[in-house]
């Protein structure tokens, strides 16, 4: 039982920390964390698009289109918006 009680409070102060971790993060710049490659546009200047448009890309290729640009997403996925 003191085992369960030791493992309990340890959790629930990782659990505490983190989100500690994610609070003071938003405080400092005013908003969530970018995670999703659809909004983030540190992610966009690197090239990396969303699951969505690599799909559409690689659809269009394997069909032999000429049409091959990156940004005609059909907004499948919540985090893609259309450049």
């Amino acid at each position: 039982m003191e085992e369960f009680l030791i493992v309990l409070v340890v959790s629930m102060i990782a659990v505490g920390s983190m989100m500690l971790g994610l609070a003071i993060t938003r405080i400092r710049k005013g908003r969530d964390l970018q995670s999703d490659v659809g909004n983030n546009s540190d992610m966009k200047d690197l090239g990396l698009v969303c699951t969505s448009k690599t799909f559409i890309h690689e659809e269009k290729k394997l069909r032999g289109e000429t049409n091959l640009d990156l940004k005609d997403c059909d907004n499948s996925c919540s985090g893609c918006n259309p450049c």
